[in-house]
This record gives C-alpha cells, sequence and structure tokens, in this order.
C-alpha cells in the first residue's frame, strides 16, 4: 500500500476522471507482495483490552517491505525465532520497512475501532537491536478533522518498551498516524485512555540467537586448499577471494545481523543470514568496510558482488579497492548499487598492478551474500 494520489472530480476533466478510474483498477488486479503473515502468534497481551490500537484498520501504510504493518497493532505479545526466514529475509513480528529510505520518514495511518481520548502511549522495539526505527511521532485526527500531535519526536532505544504521556489527553481522535524516522522497525504500539502503572524498561531476556549451523561450513585446511589450487591449475580464471583458494577475512567493521566469514563461502548463498551485514546506521557520511587477503597475488580481471539474499537491506552504493605492495587502489569505483537487489554485481577491472587484498566498502550500511574476485592466473 502506498499514498495515493488525491485529486477532485469536480475538478478534473472527464477524461482524466476517466484514466484515474483506469489506472486505480489496473493496480488494483495486482496483489501486493507483502512479508509473511505472522502464523504462530504470542500469548494475549495483558493490556490488550485496554489498548486502542487493538484491531484498528489500516488505512494507508508507506512501507512494509520487511514485516507487515498490521502486526503494530496485534493483541498478541510479539515472537521471535531467529532461525525463521522468509522471501523479504527475518521474519519479525513487527512493522519493519526497508533501508535507506530517501525521504527520511516512514508513515502509517490507521483507524480506531471507536473514537477516543489518548491519556497515555506506549512504544515497543522488541526484538529490534540495531534495525529499530530511530525516531517516531504520533499524532491523532480529530471528528473535525484536525491533526493534533499526540507524541513528539521522541527517540527510541533498541528492545525496549516506552510509556509516554499523551500531549493532548482531551480530544476525541478517530484516526492515527505514526510516523517513523528515517525507517526501520517498530514492534508494538500502545494507545491508552487511562495511563497504565507499566514504565519505561529495556526487554531484559536477550534476543534469542539461533543454536544450530545456519549455514555450510566449508572444512577448509592448508591440504585441501593445496589441492583445490592444483586440480584448478588449467582454469583460466580463479576466485582468490575463496576459502577454498586461502582467501581469508582479515577485518570486518560491523558484523551485527551476519558474518562476514560467509561472503568467501565456496558454497552458493541460502539466505540472508549466510553473508555480511551490518546494523542500520544513523550518522551521516557512514560506511561499513571488510577486507579479504586473497589466496594469493595476482592481476584481477573482475569482480563479483551477490545479493542474491539481500533484496531490502543491500547497500546503497558500494565500491572496491585493492592492496598493491602498500597502496590502495581503484578496482571499483564507488556506485549505486541498489538495482542490483536480489541479484549479482558483475564488475570488470581495469588495473595493471598484482593485488594481495581487496577491501569492499559499504555506504551506509547494509548486507552481501558473497563476493568473489576472479584473477587469471
Amino acid at each position: 500500500q502506498n499514498f495515493s494520489t488525491q485529486f477532485d472530480p469536480a475538478k478534473t476533466p472527464k477524461e482524466k476522471v476517466v484514466n484515474q478510474a483506469y489506472r486505480q483498477m489496473i493496480f488494483n488486479a495486482f496483489e501486493p507482495d507483502l512479508p509473511e503473515e505472522i502464523i504462530k502468534k504470542g500469548p494475549p497481551d495483558p493490556l490488550a483490552a485496554k489498548n486502542l490500537a487493538v484491531g484498528g484498520t489500516i488505512l494507508e501504510v508507506s512501507n512494509q517491505g520487511f514485516a507487515r504493518a498490521e502486526n503494530l497493532l496485534s493483541p498478541n505479545l510479539p515472537t521471535f525465532d531467529p532461525g525463521l526466514f522468509g522471501r523479504q529475509g527475518k521474519i519479525m513480528d513487527s512493522w519493519e520497512t526497508v533501508r535507506h529510505n530517501p525521504i527520511g520518514y516512514d508513515r502509517l495511518i490507521f483507524q480506531l475501532k471507536k473514537p477516543s481520548t489518548i491519556a497515555q502511549v506506549s512504544v515497543s522495539t522488541q526484538f529490534h537491536l540495531g534495525n529499530q526505527a530511530e525516531k517516531v511521532k504520533i499524532d491523532g485526527l480529530t471528528n473535525g478533522d484536525k491533526w493534533v500531535e499526540i507524541l513528539p519526536i521522541t527517540k527510541l532505544d533498541g528492545h525496549a518498551i516506552q510509556y509516554l504521556p499523551s500531549n493532548d489527553g482531551k480530544s476525541v481522535f478517530k484516526n492515527i498516524q505514526v510516523t517513523m524516522f528515517p525507517d526501520g522497525g517498530l514492534t508494538r504500539l500502545g494507545l491508552f485512555t487511562d495511563e497504565c502503572k507499566e514504565t519505561s524498561h529495556d526487554f531484559k531476556e536477550a534476543i534469542p540467537q539461533v543454536k544450530r549451523p545456519m549455514v555450510p561450513r566449508y572444512p577448509v585446511s592448508d591440504d585441501i586448499v593445496k589441492r583445490n589450487w592444483n586440480s584448478a591449475a588449467s582454469e583460466k580464471e580463479i576466485d582468490v577471494a575463496s576459502l577454498a583458494f586461502g582467501g581469508k577475512i582479515v577485518r570486518a567493521s560491523n558484523e551485527h545481523f551476519g558474518p562476514a566469514a560467509q561472503i568467501i563461502s565456496p558454497y552458493a548463498p541460502i539466505h540472508m543470514f549466510d553473508g555480511f551485514e551490518s546494523a542500520r546506521s544513523r550518522k551521516p557520511n557512514h560506511f561499513e568496510d571488510v577486507e579479504i587477503e586473497l589466496g594469493t597475488p595476482g592481476r584481477i580481471h573482475h569482480i563479483e558482488i551477490d545479493f542474491t539474499y539481500f533484496k531490502n537491506n543491500n547497500p546503497l552504493e558500494l565500491r572496491v579497492d585493492g592492496l598493491a605492495d602498500e597502496t590502495w587502489l581503484p578496482l571499483v569505483e564507488r556506485q549505486n548499487v541498489k538495482a542490483f537487489a536480489g541479484n549479482i554485481l558483475h564488475a570488470p577491472v581495469d588495473c595493471a598492478e598484482e593485488i594481495s587484498k581487496v577491501k569492499i566498502t559499504l555506504f551506509p550500511d547494509g548486507g552481501i551474500n558473497r563476493v568473489r574476485v576472479f584473477s587469471q592466473i
């Protein structure tokens, strides 16, 4: 669902009204590509009966690329399965929007089951840590069709819940507008006629982690690497960044959501966790990087950056540099890579120097499944 273009039929030429109707009919014929519905729900929320947001009807939402907006209004406590992935990536029992929002905010408007005054608000980011919305603002539409601020722009912590007083406890509201800045996740929203006795707090329970390996491990050893080199002696190109040919991760700036070690696996990626992914950054001019020592120095012919399972959270931009002697040289100039979400970027390299290490820099953050560096041996 996106905000529709508003127009006044009385002031619009008839042919444009007809065109607008055809346009709407065509768009209505397409099913929205929504993230998976939460099937296994948590236990009933003890405050659900008092929560005016529960059961609200969603009218508009700017983005719900990672998790459905309807989850924000659920009568159940949120659930979290660390091993559960879907078409869009990690399945979250929350409202979560995609990374790198160009307009700086996402917005949800919903109708209350019954118009009411609001004395207190609660905002939960449970299970969101490093990907929570940075700030939130809440407004209400009165019966007189006037938008009134209920909660001013408020900074949010990850994996926490805040109980906050309403700016207006007297007006009767029929619709609610939730605006997050700039993007990210909100788990639950609470709207109460009377103040609750609950207090703001971080959730003491740590976010669950997987207890079994999420990815196949390549059984690397010096003997295996040597054998791989011997068997590939007749090949024209070899992925010298691959673990199979002695590639090593030297360092990674931030592995909040996914281990950098996976980007040099010789196996094809199987899901979003099978790759390097950093937390969402909120600082201007931010970047993340990962450095790889190649299995052997050589002239690089081309580089592949695989974003197969990073559809909504691949980097905005990317650059690749190579180390020749003690000097870092540009191999792939900084470029926008959003268009390669869910695909592979094939980048030719024009460099005559022998390269011993490569550094992939992500702007401002994001995730990649694989990095393949092909050398002509």
